[in-house]
């Protein structure tokens, strides 16, 4: 693994992703912002507060409140966690109503030239070794309502931890 700047090169698994330093901004729904902090300072992260923008609550009908978020800090990334509790808890993602917020996300971050990540949990699965579609909890209509679909999942390969990345859509 490698970090270099400007511009940052990140090398991992001996592949190269290209990025750059840009505004973020957090949606998150799982903790409170003490919890965060509490987090945050265990990993020694001391968060840019310059670049880093906290929104700690949505809601599906805060679509317009997060597109002026963005467009006030110029942000380029917008990372929401999790997908359920963002969707606001009381539809299954296995309904196809939860596919709603995805489409307007997915039609904002058309609109407004930015990459959204959707945090969400894959089916409880102990010894999985892959991931595959049907290893997204409510997968059908949340794997069709994603331009891409990237699977992070930790498994163990000859007694070791291994962390995997993988590209599914």
């Amino acid at each position: 693994q490698q970090l270099q700047h400007p511009g940052f090169l990140l090398r991992m698994w001996g592949m190269q992703f290209q990025a750059q330093v840009d505004d973020v901004v957090f949606v998150q729904e799982d903790e409170s912002p003490s919890d965060a902090e509490v987090k945050w300072q265990r990993m020694g992260y001391n968060p840019d507060g310059a670049r880093l923008h906290m929104m700690w609550s949505f809601t599906p009908l805060m679509i317009l409140e997060l597109k002026t978020k963005v467009q006030a800090t110029n942000a380029k990334l917008v990372v929401m966690d999790s997908l359920v509790t963002i969707a606001g808890g009381t539809i299954s993602p296995k309904d196809s109503e939860f596919a709603l917020l995805l489409y307007r996300l997915n039609k904002l971050a058309s609109e407004l030239g930015v990459s959204i990540l959707l945090i969400h949990n894959l089916t409880k699965d102990s010894k999985r070794q892959e991931v595959t579609k049907e290893a997204i909890f409510g997968s059908a209509f949340i794997y069709a309502a994603t331009a891409d679909c990237w699977g992070y999942w930790r498994c163990d390969e000859e007694g070791k931890p291994q962390f995997k990345l993988r590209v599914m859509k």
